[in-house]
Order: C-alpha cells, then structure tokens, then sequence
C-alpha cells in the first residue's frame, strides 16, 4: 500500500444502505398508476443496479409492458417519484456509519459513486445525516455514462484529487465498474448481487462491517 492512504469509493444502494424497500414503494406507485402487478421487494432488489432507467425496463418487461411509449411515461413518472422517496424505508446497513467514521478518523477520505439518481441520492444522504461526510458524490446523472463504464468511478478520483483509490460495492455492475476502472474491489456478502460471490471479481469481502477497517487495511493498490 502506498505511503498515502487511498482514497474509498462507495457504492450507495445495497452497501452501505438496505434501500430496497423504499426503492419497491416507489416502483409500485408507477405501477399503481400503470395498473400493474406490485413488485415484491425480492423483483425490486433483482432489477436494482444499472440505473433509474434500467429498472423501470425491467419492471414493466417483467409486467408484460414493452411499448416505448409507456416506458418513456413510466421512466417520467418513476422520477418524480423517486425526488420525493420515503427515504425512512431506507436504513443504513448494521455497522456502516461506524466503520464510515473509523475509516474517515484513519484518514481516508471517502466518495460516493452510485447509479441513482442525484436528487434521490441527496435526499438519502440528508435524511441520514451524511451530506458532509463523503467530498464527493458521483450519482446516475453527473456524467452522460453510469456504472458499469469507469467514467464515474474516474470522476470521483479526479474530485478527490487524484491517486490511489479502493471502490467498496455489493453487485456484479459494481465488480464490472471496478475491473474496468483498474481498482481493487472489496464487495460487501449481503447486498444485492444476482449470483454467486465467488462468480463476481473482487479483491477481498466483508460480511461486518465492523471489520471493513481491517480489510481495507490488508488492501493493496499498488
């Protein structure tokens, strides 16, 4: 590990908050207006992970729904929606906020890339008390590319001012980003990821987040 500690970038829905239930009430508001089947909070975790865009594809597809036009409507109303989502259904994982404040006391500093959007995001993070904590914050919509491209992750570094980095995240587009930005990958066990752990690159994994500090520790990224 360099003399300098590097930087840590984290995924938002799956890692450090269990936002899969407010994600299903926000969905299934569309798909109350839709006239659709209500998704269960197991559909809702399986579409999460490439976006805003990519989920409601996924929801409607799943409905039966394949016009574009009602997808446009559909992705319309499922924004609005999500500016304004229950975020007290959302709650951070077991551990998380303290392993954030150990991790930041080390002296790391800490970034958000995620492929929600930027309004739900920041709403997320005021209703957790977060918006001070990460220098920077790379969501769904700051760039023309989201996750899996490394642009994002990228972004984030350059806000940081540059070097080493460790991007922490829980799904498969998260190991892609990462294998495809040159970062070392640490993915927590029980976020939201569609197959088998040992199936996804990673560099390390975590179950706790108690002992996330350790691991990170233990991580080289050069």
């Amino acid at each position: 590990m360099s003399a300098t500690l590097p930087h840590l970038i984290f995924d938002l829905d799956g890692t450090l908050v269990d936002s899969a239930p407010m994600i299903q009430a926000v969905a299934n508001r569309v798909a109350d207006e839709f006239v659709l089947e209500p998704l269960s909070v197991a559909e809702t975790i399986s579409f999460i992970g490439r976006g805003a865009d990519v989920f409601v594809r996924r929801m409607l597809h799943s409905r039966g729904r394949t016009s574009e036009a009602d997808y446009a409507d559909a992705v319309a109303r499922f924004r609005r929606a999500y500016a304004d989502a229950p975020t007290q259904l959302s709650t951070p994982m077991v551990g998380a906020e303290d392993a954030l404040d150990r991790l930041a006391a080390t002296g790391h500093r800490l970034a958000i890339c995620t492929n929600r959007p930027t309004e739900p995001t920041k709403l997320e993070l005021k209703s957790r008390g977060w918006s001070d904590r990460f220098e920077a914050v790379v969501c769904g919509d700051t760039l023309k590319v989201r996750k899996p491209d490394p642009a994002p992750l990228h972004h984030a570094i350059a806000r940081l001012g540059g070097g080493d980095a460790i991007f922490i995240g829980d799904s498969e587009t998260d190991a892609e980003t990462a294998k495809a930005a040159g970062l070392p990958f640490v993915v927590y066990a029980h976020g939201y990821r569609k197959g088998h752990l040992e199936d996804m690159p990673h560099t390390m994994q975590f179950g706790d987040f108690a002992i996330l500090p350790d691991i990170i520790s233990r991580v080289r990224t050069s």
